[in-house]
């Protein structure tokens, strides 16, 4: 088996059976341009985050993101998408709609994990440098970036928003 088909094959497996890598938009209609039944799959191998169609399981388009996307977040209204760059050490900001990068956030060190608030005004990113930074998603900035005792991996926002 050649390095990449094997990386893409594991890839693939901690995909599937773990489920961290896919996350899919609400199904609710909240734009006549939203497209419904997508998942998007960060491709570590490849720098990329696949766009799935669930309804006949093909990949229907390929968005270049940051060096090793780790984990993805689509925020509540389904029309962007947060992708984790731990290579790179940036979130990128894909508009759902067009599967185009609209914007590339840095962040500290080896982001990992990310959440978008319930009401999408926020994304939290947990780095395993030891520190969380939040976005602003109007500016697309950090806006704060809380100092955390260890290395963080995931993130999670409570469904009323008040904790992360």
């Amino acid at each position: 088996m050649f390095p990449s088909t094997l990386c893409l094959t594991k890839f693939f497996l901690i995909a599937i059976c773990l489920c961290l890598f896919i996350h899919i938009t609400p199904n609710g209609a909240t734009a006549t341009t939203q497209i419904h039944n997508i998942a998007y799959v960060a491709s570590i191998c490849n720098a990329n985050v696949l766009v799935f169609d669930t309804s006949t399981n093909t990949i229907v388009d390929t968005v270049s993101v940051g060096i090793s996307p780790r984990i993805v977040a689509v925020s509540p209204n389904g029309k962007r998408v947060y992708v984790s760059n731990g290579g790179s050490h940036t979130v990128s900001v894909i508009d759902a709609a067009t599967h185009t990068v609209v914007s590339t956030i840095p962040v500290a060190q080896s982001p990992y994990g990310l959440a978008v608030t319930p009401d999408g005004s926020r994304v939290y990113v947990a780095s395993v440098s030891g520190t969380i930074s939040v976005i602003d998603t109007n500016s697309n900035s950090v806006v704060a970036t809380i100092p955390d005792s260890v290395e963080s991996f995931q993130v999670a926002i409570t469904p009323d928003g008040n904790r992360a």
